[in-house]
Parts: structure tokens; sequence; C-alpha cells
């Protein structure tokens, strides 16, 4: 039954290391982690089909009168199809099981469901945030995406009592940072309701044994030196192959390895908005030497894409030659 299980829901927002802490999770012996089970496509279930994506729903924007009908009726589907992946994944009814939803948009329902034993909320700087944003190409391709999030919070956030002028944020950088630090305030809102813990990232990257032993206790789960062990392994693993999804990473290069990388452009306006809007920024300004490694690593950058830009088209041109010649 699933009212008999014990889960455990891992939350933040998208880039912020859910990924990288629900993985831990595996190496409990008896444990059924699920990565982001309430987007449809990733796991099978009658109800599957019936799922309505979140960013194509207006009515799963946060209201602080989250029990309107309309939004109940939506949210039905996502919690039978969430039940059936639930005992289709987890083989015995004495695993924990943990769901990853790097989201807030759809927690009011699941979380009054599912009533989980613990509910852990990543917190990762949202300069660092924005800066995996940019270094993927997200900003570009999820453009959309972040617009539709932002005016839904713009529009639900005054009935938490968080009211700014979301106006303030012009570009898409500023939009992001905005959307970030405005999630940040609304999950303790949120989670007030159930047993939760905040874990910093930032934290967690420089002392990943000793912060995930901590999430452990919280959650009364049985901590092993071997799960130290193997926690201390992959976060010293090498850069070299990581990936968009990897959670082996050198984890002390992820906490502040933006400040070299974010372009200083991006940051000042930032950290301009965020004063304009009075919102705390505890973040240290950039030294000049960051700012010069950023600005260098910008341009490299930037050669490098023209570069593979060039190559690309001399390689289409070979193709398209190669197969005029294949015909004549």
């Amino acid at each position: 039954m699933i009212d008999e299980r014990r889960i455990i829901f891992i939350l933040g927002t998208p880039r912020s290391g859910t990924s990288w802490a629900s993985s831990t999770f595996e190496l409990l012996p008896k444990s059924c982690v699920l990565f982001e089970p309430d987007v449809p496509r990733r796991y099978e279930s009658p109800w599957r089909d019936q799922v309505t994506p979140y960013w194509s729903a207006d009515q799963y924007v946060i209201r602080a009168n989250s029990a309107t009908e309309a939004s109940r009726e939506l949210a039905k589907p996502v919690i039978q199809h969430l039940e059936y992946v639930i005992q289709s994944e987890a083989k015995s009814e004495d695993e924990v099981v943990v769901i990853k939803i790097p989201r807030l948009e759809k927690m009011p329902y699941l979380l009054d469901h599912f009533q989980p034993s613990h509910v852990f909320f990543m917190l990762r700087n949202p300069y660092a945030i924005l800066n995996s944003y940019e270094r993927y190409g997200l900003l570009k391709r999820l453009r959309p995406t972040i617009e539709y999030e932002f005016n839904q919070l713009k529009s639900g956030a005054p009935e938490f009592g968080i009211e700014y002028d979301f106006d303030r944020a012009r570009t898409i950088e500023q939009k992001h940072a905005l959307l970030t630090a405005v999630r940040h305030q609304l999950a303790p809102i949120l989670l007030e309701s159930y047993p939760h813990s905040f874990v910093n990232y930032e934290e967690m990257c420089f002392n990943p044994a000793d912060r995930y032993r901590d999430m452990f206790e919280q959650a009364n789960l049985v901590w092993s030196e071997e799960i130290g062990r193997v926690i201390t392994e992959k976060s010293q693993a090498t850069e070299e192959g990581a990936s968009f999804h990897s959670v082996v990473k050198r984890s002390e290069t992820r906490a502040h390895g933006w400040r070299q990388k974010l372009s200083p452009a991006i940051v000042d306006s930032v950290r301009e908005m965020f004063a304009e809007l009075g919102i705390e920024d505890s973040t240290p300004p950039l030294t000049e030497e960051e700012r010069k490694i950023a600005v260098d690593y910008h341009a490299g950058r930037t050669r490098k894409l023209k570069r593979d830009n060039v190559l690309n088209k001399l390689h289409h041109l070979k193709l398209k030659l190669m197969g005029k010649d294949a015909r004549t």
C-alpha cells in the first residue's frame, strides 16, 4: 500500500543538485529512487497520457488557495500516475521511496496526497544555477519555459506576501535569477506543514560525506562507512567526461566555479537587480582576477564556437559534394 511506504521527496530548482542528492540514496540496501516521475515520458502507466505537463497548464500556478477544483482535477492523473509508478518500481514494501522533482509547481497537491516522511529542498546560489543554464545553452533552448515559469510566479507569489516589481527583470538572465530567488523564498512556506530540511549545495560540495550523513540522520535512515566512502570517491572524480546529467564530478569545483565562468556583465546586471528589489544577496563581489579569468574564458569559448561553426559548415559542404560525386 502507498500509505504504508516511507516516501522522501527531494526538491529544489533545476540544476540545484537534486540529481546528485537523489542518486546517493540509491546506495541504501533497500531503496527505490524515482527521477522526475511526474514527467510523463519517463515512466509507463495507464495514466501517462492523461498527465498534463506543468509547463502547458495555467492551472498549475502556485496559489495560496491551491485547493481550487480545477487544479485538483488536473492533479488527479499525476497522482494516479505516480502511485502506479511507485507500485511498479518498488520491489518490496519496506523499500524507501525517494522521489526527485526539481519543481515547486505541483508540490501542494503531491505533498498533501503522499504525506512524505521527509522533504529535502536543495538550495544553490542563483548565480551558479544561472551559470549552469548558460553553460549548457539552456537559457536559449528553454527560454519559453523560463518565461512561462516567471510569469506564473509573478502572478502567484503576491498571494504569499512575496511582492516584487517583477518588471525590473528585463533580460532572460535576470528573470531566471529572480525566478530562483523567489522559489527559495516560497519553499519554506510551502513545506511548513511537512518534516523538511534545507540542504546548501555549496556546503555539500566541500564536505559531501558529512552533509549526506546529516541528511540520512534527518530522514532516520541508516548510514554506513561504505556509503561515505562511495560518496567521497565520486565527489573526487575528474571533470573529464562529466556530462549534463552526470553525478560523478569533482564537487569542490562546483561550489564557486561559476565565479570564473559566468560573464561579469551578467553577474553585475543580476546583482544590480537584486539591489533594486531589496533581495538579500550575500554573494561576495567578483574580484578583479575572477573578472579577468571569466572574460578570457568567454573569449576563448566564443572563438571555439566560431571555429566549430566553420568546421560544421565545411563538413556539411563536404558531404554535399560527396553526394554529388556519388551521383555522377
